[in-house]
């Protein structure tokens, strides 16, 4: 026994060691891309930094860089309050963007602490889970979304804690844990409104055993959080018609908008083999699809790490972390956005538990054939081992890859953006009328730089699930009478525009669109051209 302490005592170091060496590719991805020269990238990055600033500057919770300042009713305020203290204490941009970075960085640490008490409180030992999330935050897709004003990682470590503590009143029957796991719910019901789910998942979880009192004390401030930011949106939402203000205001809104009957079975038929290559991502990042195997390899990591969780449901039972899961996932599916690798940050603690426990049992089923000494169990055991083996080096061989070369070459790509951008920007603060607005996808950013209000090119999610690609190109087509007739006349194209949305950058060609009647090119830059609308007569 004493043996196995001191192993103990000597593995939990090395573990510690380990989690702390693998944060160190996103601590120097942080300090190289401390300048946030890909604000806006994402969109919502840009959306929340502009409200950080309105809140900051005392105007309310606006969107500043949309025409006509409306409230934003679309995003929950927590990140844009923390984001509001940078705005307080460095006012001038874009020389406050590197506090930005300080919050966004101070993310992965605690999700990754968070995550390792998670994954010892659902039986793993600490030395395990620290090897397991030192592995998850070395992913790609993770590092990339550190080094992004997002609310996903964020969300993820408050949804943590309140998991910790839900299972401490579990427990200990303890009234103080409840309420404590409720206002850990609650919080995270004001980053983003995605974890909505988790009243329904509390209200089960603590109502199946028959723990009324528990569960009255956890419902109570996450439903609090909802009732008052629901109430709140709908007061101060702008009343409008129009797809482009609907988008920027309200997710229900936009997402009922020529919502047809029964589309969300769409919805669902292709977002969930989405959905498993997204959780296989966040395991064995694709930076590289094998020939034989294509996103296969992600499918079977996905399958692997469900097969883990129902594993143990059958095992240990059902658990508040599985209710909450199953609620998120289920609203993932059925929303009109393909579930990629960030909508899943918030569940993926459980996943990556599910992968290491389905791996664990999967390699003793192989001791245990090898030890039977039976040569043709041997042999398939020895096969199945050479495999895991394999994918284990190809999975390695992908982050190498990624933070040697994708992550800087995004990062780069983003800077060379801003260059071009930052000289478009200079040409419309020397020869625009103060208050003239632009079309452009990076509108907080322009609105950053030159003080005129924007919004942004059109979006088309439910296009992509009906494969209407003869509606994308007449709406951009239509373009310069859309933009003429909402009183813009100044249209920024950037290479990086489409870079997120692949089925629009297949289907639109900016060239041949702009070499029209309609636009005229005022500058041109290596990766940005400003045009002016014209509508012909």
């Amino acid at each position: 026994m004493k043996k196995v302490e001191r192993n103990l005592a000597i593995r939990r170091p090395a573990a510690l060691a380990l989690i702390i060496l693998a944060l160190i590719p996103a601590f120097v991805l942080a300090w190289r891309a401390r300048h946030f020269e890909h604000l806006g990238y994402f969109h919502d990055d840009g959306m929340y930094w502009i409200a950080g600033k309105s809140l900051a500057e005392g105007k309310g919770y606006r969107i500043l860089s949309f025409p006509g300042a409306p409230y934003q009713t679309k995003y929950p305020p927590v990140l844009p309050l923390l984001l509001a203290l940078v705005w307080k204490a460095f006012p001038e941009f874009p020389a406050n963007l590197p506090g930005a970075m300080l919050i966004a960085a101070a993310m992965l640490p605690a999700f990754a602490w968070v995550s390792v008490r998670l994954l010892e409180s659902w039986g793993c030992s600490r030395p395990v889970a620290m090897l397991v999330c030192a592995w998850m935050v070395l992913n790609p897709y993770v590092v990339f979304f550190s080094v992004n004003l997002m609310a996903e990682l964020l969300l993820s470590t408050v949804l943590g804690y309140c998991l910790l503590a839900a299972q401490r009143a579990s427990q200990k029957d303890s009234s103080r844990a409840a309420l404590a796991s409720g206002i850990f719910g609650g919080i995270a019901c004001l980053i983003k409104t995605a974890p909505f789910p988790l009243l329904a998942a509390g209200l089960l979880w603590l109502a199946l055993p028959r723990k009324p009192r528990l569960a009255l004390w956890f419902m109570a401030p996450p439903l609090a959080s909802v009732v008052a930011w629901t109430a709140w949106s709908a007061g101060h939402t702008t009343p409008s018609t129009d797809a482009t203000t609907i988008y920027y205001t309200s997710y229900l809104g936009d997402f009922l908008r020529d919502l047809r009957p029964f589309e969300w079975v769409t919805f669902l038929s292709n977002n969930l083999p989405i959905y498993v290559i997204s959780i296989g991502n966040l395991l064995i990042p694709d930076m590289r699809m094998l020939p034989l195997f294509g996103r296969g390899l992600s499918a079977m990591a996905g399958l692997f790490a469900i097969t883990g969780i129902v594993r143990g449901v059958r095992q240990s039972g059902v658990g508040l972390q599985h209710w909450f899961a199953l609620g998120y996932s289920t609203l993932v599916l059925v929303w009109q956005y393909p579930p990629n690798e960030r909508f899943l940050l918030p569940v993926l603690p459980l996943f990556v538990f599910g992968a290491q426990a389905e791996l664990r049992h999967f390699a003793g089923l192989l001791v245990a054939a090898w030890r039977s000494g039976q040569s043709g169990q041997r042999v398939v055991a020895g096969i199945f081992a050479t495999l895991l083996a394999a994918a284990c080096l190809w999975a390695c061989a992908m982050v190498a890859a990624a933070h040697y070369s994708l992550l800087p070459t995004v990062t780069a790509r983003c800077r060379a953006q801003l260059e071009s951008n930052r000289r478009a920007y200079a040409w419309i603060n020397q020869h625009l009328a103060p208050a003239e607005p632009l079309v452009t996808n990076y509108d907080a950013a322009a609105f950053l730089y030159t003080g005129h209000p924007a919004w942004r090119l059109p979006n088309f999610p439910k296009q992509y699930y009906r494969h209407d690609r003869d509606f994308v190109m007449r709406a951009y087509a239509e373009l310069p009478a859309f933009a003429r007739s909402h009183g813009v006349r100044y249209l920024l194209v950037c290479q990086t525009d489409l870079d997120l949305d692949p089925f629009v950058k297949e289907i639109i060609d900016w060239k041949e669109l702009t070499s029209g009647a309609s636009y005229r090119l005022l500058v041109r830059e290596p990766m940005a051209e400003l045009y002016e609308i014209e509508v012909p007569r």
